[in-house]
Protein backbone atom coordinates (compact mmCIF):
# COMPACT_ATOMS: atom_id res chain seq x y z
CA UNK A 1 0.00 0.00 0.00
CA UNK A 2 1.72 3.36 -0.95
CA UNK A 3 1.77 5.82 1.97
CA UNK A 4 0.93 9.20 2.10
CA UNK A 5 3.54 12.52 1.90
CA UNK A 6 3.34 14.43 4.93
CA UNK A 7 2.89 18.67 3.93
CA UNK A 8 4.38 19.21 7.52
CA UNK A 9 7.60 18.07 7.82
CA UNK A 10 8.47 16.74 4.51
CA UNK A 11 8.74 13.38 5.39
CA UNK A 12 6.94 10.14 4.70
CA UNK A 13 4.47 9.66 7.21
CA UNK A 14 3.01 6.41 8.48
CA UNK A 15 -0.54 6.86 7.17
CA UNK A 16 -1.90 4.80 4.33
CA UNK A 17 -3.47 6.31 1.32
CA UNK A 18 -6.30 4.39 -0.65
CA UNK A 19 -5.05 2.95 -3.76
CA UNK A 20 -5.68 4.98 -6.80
CA UNK A 21 -7.07 3.67 -10.38
CA UNK A 22 -4.91 3.22 -12.91
CA UNK A 23 -4.91 5.69 -15.81
CA UNK A 24 -3.15 5.49 -18.95
CA UNK A 25 -4.29 8.77 -20.14
CA UNK A 26 -0.92 10.69 -19.52
CA UNK A 27 0.96 7.49 -20.45
CA UNK A 28 -0.61 7.62 -23.80
CA UNK A 29 -0.53 10.98 -24.66
CA UNK A 30 3.22 11.68 -23.89
CA UNK A 31 4.04 9.10 -25.72
CA UNK A 32 2.31 10.02 -28.87
CA UNK A 33 4.40 13.01 -28.54
CA UNK A 34 7.56 11.46 -27.97
CA UNK A 35 6.95 9.68 -30.94
CA UNK A 36 6.12 12.62 -32.89
CA UNK A 37 9.25 14.54 -31.35
CA UNK A 38 11.71 11.51 -32.90
CA UNK A 39 9.62 11.34 -36.05
CA UNK A 40 10.12 15.66 -36.09
CA UNK A 41 14.09 14.96 -35.50
CA UNK A 42 14.69 12.30 -37.66
CA UNK A 43 13.16 14.15 -41.04
CA UNK A 44 14.80 17.67 -40.17
CA UNK A 45 18.48 18.81 -39.71
CA UNK A 46 17.62 21.81 -38.46
CA UNK A 47 15.69 20.56 -35.24
CA UNK A 48 16.94 17.49 -35.03
CA UNK A 49 18.40 18.54 -31.12
CA UNK A 50 15.03 20.08 -30.04
CA UNK A 51 13.44 17.22 -31.53
CA UNK A 52 15.66 14.61 -30.05
CA UNK A 53 15.37 16.61 -26.60
CA UNK A 54 11.79 16.49 -26.64
CA UNK A 55 11.20 13.40 -27.18
CA UNK A 56 13.50 12.64 -23.74
CA UNK A 57 11.56 15.10 -22.30
CA UNK A 58 8.19 13.41 -23.03
CA UNK A 59 9.57 9.99 -22.28
CA UNK A 60 9.97 11.31 -18.91
CA UNK A 61 7.18 12.73 -18.14
CA UNK A 62 5.40 9.61 -19.46
CA UNK A 63 7.12 7.06 -17.01
CA UNK A 64 6.22 10.09 -14.62
CA UNK A 65 2.45 9.45 -14.91
CA UNK A 66 2.63 6.02 -14.57
CA UNK A 67 5.07 5.95 -11.32
CA UNK A 68 2.91 9.00 -9.48
CA UNK A 69 -0.71 7.58 -10.79
CA UNK A 70 -1.22 10.83 -11.81
CA UNK A 71 -5.67 11.26 -12.14
CA UNK A 72 -7.21 11.34 -15.91
CA UNK A 73 -8.69 14.87 -16.16
CA UNK A 74 -12.02 15.39 -16.62
CA UNK A 75 -12.36 15.32 -20.05
CA UNK A 76 -10.54 12.09 -20.35
CA UNK A 77 -13.63 10.16 -19.74
CA UNK A 78 -14.95 12.15 -23.01
CA UNK A 79 -12.26 11.57 -25.03
CA UNK A 80 -12.69 7.72 -24.81
CA UNK A 81 -16.11 7.13 -25.63
CA UNK A 82 -15.93 9.42 -28.65
CA UNK A 83 -13.00 6.74 -29.41
CA UNK A 84 -15.22 3.89 -28.74
CA UNK A 85 -17.96 5.37 -30.87
CA UNK A 86 -15.70 6.36 -33.21
CA UNK A 87 -14.17 2.35 -33.17
CA UNK A 88 -17.97 1.13 -33.21
CA UNK A 89 -18.75 2.85 -36.41
CA UNK A 90 -15.79 2.01 -38.32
Amino acid sequence: MPRSFDHEDGWISGADEAPREPSYFHRNLFAALCFACFIYALTTTTGAFYGYLGAVFCGALSRTAVRKKWPAPPYAAKLEALWTRMKGQG
